[in-house]
């Protein structure tokens, strides 16, 4: 399962969402919200309020997201510091910000 999606599924249930509300603001279908919303359920990341059947982020799943977060922090360095390099090597940016 992609990272990026659950990470946005566990942010979007900070406070708490209806299975709509978070099949529309993921872009996933029925069945794959459905599935997505099991699986991070059953493995404590999210909880359902079944009175309001709202899913909410649990604090397990409040952590993955701050590690999330560090992590990508971190890539976004380690991108920086090799298009430095690239510079410095060649005297020139990368392609990709020559738009």
């Amino acid at each position: 399962m992609p990272v990026e999606i659950i990470a946005e599924i566990l942010e979007q249930c900070i406070e708490e969402n209806s299975k709509t509300r978070i099949m529309y603001r993921s872009n996933l279908s029925f069945e794959g919200v459905t599935k997505y919303l099991a699986w991070l359920t059953s493995i404590g990341l999210l909880q359902k309020d079944p009175s309001t059947r709202k899913y909410q982020t649990t604090p397990k799943g409040e952590e993955l997201l701050s590690c999330w977060s560090k992590t990508c922090k971190l890539l976004e360095i380690e991108k920086q510091n090799r298009q430095i390099e690239l510079i410095s090597e060649t005297g020139r940016a990368p392609y990709s910000q020559v738009r």
